[in-house]
């Protein structure tokens, strides 16, 4: 199935694209990898877009809506994701994001009239299982840590908060892209999400040209990564429900956590790889969903 390939090349870009953001944000602020993360993707899908063989699209009336409300939610959504990163441990952190295809279960029927089979949702739910296990660098310090550490920790509470607008952005762009077409609605939402993160960050002074000199390689390497992501994304939601896409996008957590291992040494594989199993049985749910 196409959309399973896109999909899987979205969850590999975003993981290689957390590692670095991770690593470019030991020297940077939150804020200024969220501008470049928007800023340098927006030139490289409109680039896509004017070079491709397809025509530009004629967007009917509902596009503007929502497009606009998709610009207005990711851009709230990436800003608490990188303070996100910042903030606290990955391990508390990014089990938080896996809780968006479960949000989607009821945003998706509300906006979109898209509902699952009873197996697309069972995969769902054990795929969000799975990602959620999947982080734990102790197993023993409790299933629930990341859970608990909602009361104390403030990384997890914007994770959940970014969790939940994902849920959101990930219908509304869907509206957008059946609107119009994938890659006009990718290009509009990054360059309107680059004008109004430039202008947030120019007004409080967070980028500077020295900035853009001293983490340019890490920027472009992020743009290159997202602009993958979202080509991909775009047009696997075309074929299927936006619930699986995001699904399987989520797979992007398993991903980081084999690459952490492969490049940073870390440990604990025992709950990563239980949380593996978990993932590919949610996902072979969902495959048999689809039939």
């Amino acid at each position: 199935m196409l959309w399973l390939a896109l999909a899987f090349v979205t969850a590999c870009a975003e993981a290689t694209k957390d590692l670095v953001s991770k690593k470019t944000m030991q020297s940077a602020s939150p804020g200024f990898v969220s501008w470049a993360l928007v800023t340098a993707t927006a030139p490289l899908i409109v680039a896509t877009l004017l070079l491709g063989p397809d025509p530009l699209p004629t967007p009917s009336l509902l596009f503007l809506p929502a497009i606009l409300s998709t610009i207005t939610l990711y851009v709230v959504a990436i800003l608490l994701y990188m303070k996100a990163l910042k903030a606290s441990d990955l391990s508390l952190t990014l089990p938080m994001i896996a809780f968006t295809p479960a949000f989607m279960l009821l945003t998706g029927p509300v906006v979109l009239g898209e509902l699952p089979t009873p197996l697309g949702i069972a995969g769902v739910l054990t795929l969000v299982v799975g990602a959620y296990v999947l982080n734990f660098e102790d197993i023993r310090k409790g299933l629930f840590r990341p859970l608990l550490s909602l009361a104390r920790e403030p990384g997890p509470r914007y994770m959940l908060g970014v969790a939940f607008i994902f849920s959101i952005t990930a219908v509304t762009a869907k509206v957008a892209i059946t609107e119009s077409s994938p890659l006009f609605s990718m290009s509009s939402l990054y360059c309107g999400a680059a004008i109004v993160v430039t202008t947030i960050m120019v007004a409080r002074r967070k980028v500077t040209v020295s900035s853009v000199r001293q983490h340019w390689k890490g920027m472009v390497l992020i743009a290159l990564l997202v602009a993958v992501s979202e080509v991909c994304l775009a047009h696997a939601i075309t074929y299927t429900l936006a619930v699986y896409v995001i699904s399987v996008k989520r797979v992007s957590i398993l991903i980081g956590a084999l690459l952490g291992f492969i490049v940073f040494k870390e440990k604990n594989l025992g709950p990563r790889l239980l949380g593996a199993l978990i993932m590919l049985a949610g996902l072979a749910l969902m495959t048999l969903g689809e039939r």
